[in-house]
């Protein structure tokens, strides 16, 4: 239908937002080229987001100066449009990508500075704090990391933030990051007393009502080892993080179980570089792991399916 209307009535607004439609089609194939070209193809003034899928395929082939140049464009003509958010970031992406931090640390104060409305703010932090980290600012990095991280410490993007700051730690040791493990331990001495039977087992049979009424049932095996000796051969399984740092692998892990989902994490080894993946499951089949999947998103772990 696209390409008859493409073809048939090539300036109509229909074969125009066409255009459009294939080309993030062909982005998501990966097909870069020929993305571009349906992009370029766009002449209404009232497309304005092509300038920002004509500035991401220009990143993917490393085109960096046009990539900034198109969504310079779109934020001159939608400053608080749609895609004004991801134009900044990836203008500051670019930025970094030719070794110019400081270029793309301008750009996302520029982005907070337009104070768009539902802005991603610990991301936003996230970004900043890198960008500063590769200006060899080491304070100010750590100050916006630190703002990204305690917005949520539990979401993925703590998680990135943590490695980011553990890496920054190993290079800078003066720096300060008690933040992240605010609470010294505390020493409690449990004083138990011997119950009689029968409360025992009210106690215990209430436990388990209540546990099973609030808790979504998963019927999934939980004697998967923390740690696997390989990635899985099998199965369904959802795939919850990747860290540069296995005590952030391990910590998720923990913090998965204790929703009742099986998870466990893989050491990994891809172009000479270690990382540690985190799965859950196995599920016995893919409605299993969406019903995992969806517990896990109400508990802020964003997570995908992939089969074995």
């Amino acid at each position: 239908a696209h390409q008859w209307l493409i073809e048939k009535f090539p300036k109509s607004p229909y074969a125009q937002k066409s255009l459009l439609e294939l080309g993030k089609i062909f982005i998501l194939d990966r097909k870069i080229e020929e993305a571009t070209l349906y992009l370029r193809r766009i002449t209404s003034p009232e497309i304005i987001e092509r300038f920002y899928w004509l500035g991401l395929c220009a990143w993917w082939n490393d085109d960096y100066a046009n990539a900034i140049s198109y969504c310079e464009n779109y934020l001159r003509l939608a400053p608080r449009g749609e895609f004004a958010e991801k134009s900044y970031y990836l203008i500051a992406e670019c930025y970094l990508e030719q070794k110019k931090a400081y270029s793309a640390v301008a750009t996302l104060l520029k982005l907070q500075n337009a104070k768009l409305p539902e802005m991603d703010e610990q991301y936003f932090y996230y970004r900043l704090g890198y960008a500063y980290e590769l200006s060899d600012k080491p304070i100010d990095a750590i100050t916006a990391y630190r703002k990204g991280y305690e917005q949520d410490p539990y979401s993925q993007v703590a998680y990135q933030i943590e490695d980011r700051i553990l890496e920054l730690k190993s290079s800078k040791p003066s720096i300060d990051i008690s933040f992240l493990y605010p609470y010294s331990p505390l020493q409690v001495t449990i004083v138990q007393e011997e119950q009689p039977d029968t409360l025992k087992t009210s106690v215990t049979t209430d436990s388990k009502s209540s546990s099973s009424s609030t808790a979504k049932q998963i019927e999934v095996k939980q004697d998967t080892p923390v740690k696997l000796k390989e990635k899985p051969k099998e199965g369904y399984w959802l795939q919850a993080g990747r860290f540069s740092v296995e005590s952030n692998a391990n910590r998720l892990v923990i913090n998965i179980r204790l929703l009742n989902i099986p998870a466990a994490y893989y050491e990994d080894v891809s172009g000479g570089k270690k990382s540690w993946v985190v799965v859950c499951g196995s599920f016995p089949d893919r409605a299993k792991a969406e019903e995992a999947k969806e517990l896990l998103a109400t508990n802020n772990i964003n997570s995908f399916i992939t089969a074995y």
